[in-house]
């Protein structure tokens, strides 16, 4: 996934925007990107890394569910 500064991101066009990049947002981006490569993907995370926020810090336990 390719890291674009918000005014790269303004006024282009995606099929599929994923708001937070967390455990979930990345995973989600992932499996979307595996399964349709060709599709215009925007990932939205407000921290400067992903996996900052929440999933920095959760309990350390992966639930199976994911």
């Amino acid at each position: 996934m390719n890291r674009a500064s918000p005014r790269k991101v303004i006024g282009q066009h995606y099929d599929v925007a994923i708001i937070g990049g967390g455990i979930v947002g990345v995973t989600l981006a992932s499996e979307l990107l595996t399964l349709r490569p060709q599709l215009r993907l925007a990932l939205l995370e407000q921290e400067s890394q992903l996996g900052e926020h929440q999933t920095g810090h959760n309990s350390g336990v992966l639930h199976s569910g994911i």
